[in-house]
């Protein structure tokens, strides 16, 4: 399967239950931990999402602040590169896509997520 010329390397959909503020996707000795956090005091769907992270090693830590529209939030970037058999490397994209329902701690949420692979 391709998307943008990009080969798609893993996909699938997660559903959190009330109050779940985190998820953890594995992919090629990588982990993605997705912490879903809302701005205090702001409107569940008014408020402008964002989103920051940090990696240590294999492990990438992306905070998604008020991704909480029933309508859904996207967002999409390079978050690492992988290593060919070659030696070249390819670059890592991951989009991710969150419907929310409910509200504060009665939130759960339906993540759709794509990893895909270009080479650099």
């Amino acid at each position: 399967m391709r998307v943008g010329g990009r080969q798609v390397v893993l996909n699938g959909s997660v559903i959190t239950l009330e109050g779940d503020r985190e998820v953890e996707i594995e992919y090629a000795n990588l982990r993605f931990k997705l912490n879903f956090v809302s701005s205090p005091g702001a409107a569940p769907t008014a408020s402008e999402p964002s989103i920051t992270g940090a990696a240590v090693g294999p492990q990438y830590t992306f905070t998604l602040t008020n991704f909480s529209n029933p309508l859904g939030t996207s967002w999409n970037a390079v978050v690492a590169t992988t290593p060919t058999s070659s030696g070249k490397t390819k670059k890592l994209y991951l989009a991710i896509h969150v419907h929310a329902v409910g509200q504060g701690e009665r939130v759960s949420r339906l993540i759709n997520y794509t990893f895909s692979e270009e080479e650099s």
